[in-house]
């Protein structure tokens, strides 16, 4: 049959980046890892079908590291789509969770205060949007001040202004601080992986 040789990406530039201690790699370059491994364990049980017929490539497919504890690993840290997964980390899996929750509590209380039948002529449409990371409602311009509230931007045609409530402040603070918790449980995530290539840099670059 066809040799399952296809293309791979190369992983030179990553593991240039990985031998630097601290380094963090991106969750594209683990999931290019995971390629090239998957490869290899392919490889190799295609040509050790070849047993004793082929004794010269079977010495060469020896060299061919598939590395299932690191993939493992890898698989439960990475989707598919370079997201990095909730499981990753039970640090990770609480600050998502928090931060579900108060998304849930912001979008509940703007309903509930704002999108009343009192505010119907000041608002510009019942939509909730974000601008710079903040919740926010738009508020037609000659309607400003009917809200009492922080301005952060508005349309192209001025028509309208997007208001954070001052009502809803502290909970726009409290994600802000949460997103700040989920970027440092995710680097600490990316950092343990980077770690684990590089305790396997040696066989990671014999595979490739």
């Amino acid at each position: 049959g066809p040799v399952p040789l296809t293309d791979f990406p190369l992983l030179t530039p990553w593991l240039t980046k990985a031998t630097v201690r601290g380094s963090l790699l991106p969750p594209e370059a683990f999931n290019h890892v995971l390629q090239v491994l998957r490869l290899a364990r392919h490889l190799r049980h295609y040509i050790r079908l070849g047993g004793d017929l082929t004794p010269r490539l079977t010495a060469l497919a020896d060299n061919l590291k598939d590395l299932t504890p690191l993939t493992e690993v890898i698989q439960q840290c990475i989707s598919p789509h370079n997201f990095i997964l909730d499981q990753a980390s039970p640090g990770l899996a609480q600050v998502r969770r928090e931060l579900t929750d108060t998304r849930e509590r912001v979008n509940r209380q703007i309903k509930q205060d704002f999108f009343q039948p009192a505010f119907q002529d000041a608002l510009q449409s019942p939509l909730i949007s974000q601008r710079h990371g903040r919740y926010v409602i738009p508020i037609k311009a000659d309607h400003k001040g009917v809200i009492p509230g922080i301005i952060h931007d508005q349309s192209q045609t001025r028509a309208t202004l997007f208001i954070e409530p001052l009502a809803i402040v502290e909970h726009n603070n409290a994600l802000n601080l949460l997103h700040n918790r989920e970027k440092r449980e995710e680097d600490a995530v990316l950092r343990r992986l980077t770690d684990l290539v590089r305790n396997h840099l040696d066989e990671i670059r014999l595979t490739l």
